[in-house]
């Protein structure tokens, strides 16, 4: 399947993102930044792990970074 990235978008940003707009997705072991387009974002909120309302959206690379072991 194709890969995809789970993110959250707190209550804050929701005016601020649109589905198929252009992202970026930070590999924070190599410091690398890749391009993305953000793939949806849930219609419902729900409460985050740091207590925040948030909505699950996921983001798909645009160009897959190489899989070098840290990726998995």
């Amino acid at each position: 399947g194709e890969l995809t990235v789970s993110t959250a978008v707190r209550a804050g940003d929701e005016g601020l993102l649109r589905v198929g707009m252009a992202v970026e997705l930070l590999d924070e072991v190599s410091g690398e930044i890749y391009p993305g387009v953000l793939g949806e974002i849930a219609a419902a909120p729900t409460v985050d792990a740091s207590g925040q309302m948030s909505r699950a959206a996921t983001v798909v690379p645009v160009s897959i970074p190489p899989l070098d072991g840290h990726f998995v």
